[in-house]
């Protein structure tokens, strides 16, 4: 967990970054157009991925350095290489983009699962994730 946040802030301190050097106060990139590329680049790895967005900007309370926050679900096992490869795509649209997108990959079938079902994150996915 403290890795994923360090993690996190470094690749908001990149973003903005990237959005300062180059002028792109809003990212660059309108939601519509960065949505439609996450779905390419997960589709592109992952055909039967479920793609949900959630956390701010789903529940409509994003700022200007609001990250992009998508939970992704996918048949079979986990691993890391096989989250990786959805991750990497999207650093690419990160990159481009000038944003911050967080994906969690979890096996679809255990997202359904009591254990999951009895988690806070999975109510507040479920409660205000949108599926694209």
């Amino acid at each position: 967990m403290c890795n994923n946040r360090l993690i996190r802030s470094v690749r908001a301190a990149v973003s903005l970054a990237i959005r300062a050097n180059q002028g792109l106060g809003d990212g660059g990139m309108n939601p519509a157009e960065l949505l439609k590329r996450v779905k390419q680049a997960v589709y592109a790895v992952e055909a039967e991925a479920d793609i949900i967005l959630y956390g701010s900007r789903s529940r409509h309370e994003a700022g200007p350095e609001s990250d992009w926050d998508f939970l992704i679900l996918v048949p079979g096992p986990v691993g890391d290489a096989r989250a990786d490869a959805i991750r990497h795509r999207l650093y690419e649209i990160e990159w481009e983009s000038g944003e911050v997108l967080c994906a969690i990959v979890r096996n679809r079938e255990d997202w359904h699962s009591p254990l999951y079902c009895a988690m806070p994150f999975h109510e507040n996915v479920q409660r205000d994730g949108v599926p694209l």
